[in-house]
């Protein structure tokens, strides 16, 4: 047998010690506490390393397992020079991260080919973000946003703009246009009402009103549509309400100054659907409007007739009012 000895002359202390056997100097080296211990060359284990194994520093290029499992209790850092994070299948690539360029991006793949067929994430200069898909041998990498939940766009400066091919259709600011953003239809399958005009202005039903939320651009247009039975040749006109008693509407830069118009001219018994739009512009996006619908009759009281609604056969139509929002720039000519 051979004896196991410590480096002659020298006990064991914070300073590595070579083993020697047989008087010998072997791979490894010892040492009280500080170093810990070194091999120099190979080291096989054929069983498991326990213990409470911390701040190791390895210099490998591989790890070789079966189902690897890295649970920290605090962070996990991923740090690489050479701006390349893979990730990989049976060796095919199918996600990468990378920071090569001026550029993070992460980017996966159809499949474990790695191939063209990919969605990227790309953040730029001052945190602008791409979402980009690409089909490699077409254009049907389509992008589908299933939310089990609400669906929120918020736009810190109220632009939204839609692009075809990478041309802008909509102006800034006006890709929501034609949205409508309130709707009220009376009469639907009721008993049918009616208001008779009076040469004093007045909302024709405390229920004939629209309500809205005032989009980016802060303009709309009002749309009004009502059956109209007159007795005699006189004027109608139509105006909005801010309440439900009569208050006219009125905002800075808007198209009407009162929004009070001139809408119908009767010739003694007609009787004839009547609609009618307004422009209002300078409101404040993101704010709550109520509006009411008015009417009167110049200068005869009792010349006209609303009439909305019907639950019986050859009635009126539903008396319908809504909000739409416009673009942000409105030719004036």
């Amino acid at each position: 047998m051979n004896d196991v000895k410590l480096q002659e002359g020298h006990p064991v202390d914070e300073n590595l010690r070579p083993l020697k056997v047989g008087g010998k100097v072997t791979a490894l080296e010892i040492a009280q506490n500080g170093n810990g211990a070194r091999v120099i060359g190979n080291l096989e284990v054929t069983g498991d390393i326990t213990g409470n194994v911390k701040d190791v520093e390895l210099d490998l290029t591989k790890i070789v397992s079966t189902d690897l499992t890295i649970d920290d209790s605090g962070d996990i850092t991923l740090d690489a020079d050479g701006g390349e994070i893979y990730l990989k299948d049976g060796g095919n690539l199918i996600g990468q991260f990378s920071t090569s360029g001026t550029r993070p991006t992460l980017t996966l793949y159809e499949d474990a080919s790695g191939g063209t067929d990919q969605i990227k994430i790309e953040c730029r200069n001052n945190g602008q973000t791409y979402i980009q898909t690409t089909d490699g041998a077409g254009t049907d990498a389509d992008l589908n946003i299933s939310a089990d939940g609400d669906y929120s766009l918020n736009s810190a400066t109220g632009v939204f703009i839609t692009k075809n091919n990478g041309t802008e259709f909509s102006p800034a600011n006006s890709s929501y246009a034609g949205m409508i953003l309130g709707y009220t239809a009376l009469g639907i399958d009721s008993a049918d009402a009616s208001y008779t005009t009076t040469t004093s202005w007045a909302v024709v039903d405390s229920t004939a009103k629209v309500s809205f939320v005032a989009p980016p651009s802060g303009n709309v247009e009002i749309f009004v549509s009502v059956y109209v039975d007159t007795d005699i040749g006189r004027i109608l006109e139509f105006g909005l309400s801010d309440n439900a008693t009569y208050s006219p509407i009125d905002f800075p830069n808007s198209n009407d100054v009162t929004n009070e118009h001139s809408v119908y001219r009767g010739d003694e018994t007609d009787e004839e659907m009547v609609s009618h739009q307004w422009v209002v512009t300078g409101l404040t996006p993101g704010t709550s409007y109520e509006w009411w619908f008015a009417a009167t009759s110049v200068p005869n009281a009792g010349a006209y007739t609303l009439k909305w609604g019907g639950d019986v056969s050859a009635e009126y139509q539903p008396f319908t009012m809504k909000a739409t929002a416009l673009p942000a720039t409105i030719y004036t000519g």
